[in-house]
């Protein structure tokens, strides 16, 4: 038995059969432990590559860990405010094409519908272009991912959504794509429809792209009830 029974039952137990409230917990304990500068990995061997293996904390394990170790966490810093840009598109073309291989592709819409935006110090850390009820493009800058800004930036899009009296939430994403598919289902998206053959040359993509492994070919309709 050690000082952490919580961890240790979820160690003991398959990541597939732990759900994302369970998990999630879980995930909190131990970088609480991590900040207050214990141990656990000592004690229980294996627990990091046990979390990473977990669904729901997959996503998260790394950006909260870094968060973490630079302090973030620990001063309890506020989230970031969401807003809608103002200014010009290409000041967020790098958070664009985090989620954009195509240039021509993204030059066609860069400059559609409403954009809002996460800041933190130093200007833009992660944006969603909400075009026509669709979320177009979003992405948060690597090294803030992890922190929950993606999931405030989609309740920011849905408060929108509503307001212009929209009945659904539609996103795209690609089938290779699984933490994408994986975190737009945990929002409450459900998948529609599949759209095969949507990354090609002739669509604009570069041949052989490639997602967790696997070929970047289909794109997967999700949708969500507002």
């Amino acid at each position: 038995m050690t000082r952490w029974p919580q961890l240790e039952q979820f160690l003991r137990t398959d990541p597939r059969d732990v759900g994302c409230e369970q998990a999630t917990a879980v995930l909190h304990v131990y970088v609480d432990l991590v900040l207050a500068g214990e141990q656990p990995d000592l004690e229980l061997p294996g627990l990091p590559e046990h979390l990473r293996a977990c669904g729901p904390c997959n996503d998260d394990f790394e950006g909260l860990l870094a968060a973490a170790r630079d302090g973030r966490l620990g001063d309890a810093a506020p989230p970031p405010p969401i807003e809608i840009h103002t200014g010009p598109r290409d000041e967020l073309r790098h958070l664009f094409e985090e989620a954009e291989d195509s240039p021509e592709q993204l030059a066609a819409y860069i400059d559609d519908g409403v954009v809002l935006v996460a800041s933190g110090e130093g200007g833009a850390i992660g944006h969603l272009q909400l075009v026509d009820g669709e979320i177009k493009n979003m992405a948060v800058v690597p090294s803030r991912r992890g922190e929950g800004i993606g999931r405030r930036l989609i309740e920011a899009a849905i408060d929108l959504a509503r307001s212009d009296g929209r009945s659904v939430l539609a996103v795209a994403t690609a089938a290779a794509d699984i933490g994408n598919l994986r975190f737009y289902q945990r929002v409450g998206f459900r998948m529609r429809s599949v759209e095969r053959d949507a990354f090609t040359p002739a669509t604009g993509y570069p041949p052989d792209l490639v997602s967790d492994g696997i070929p970047l070919r289909d794109r997967v309709w999700l949708e969500l009830d507002l």
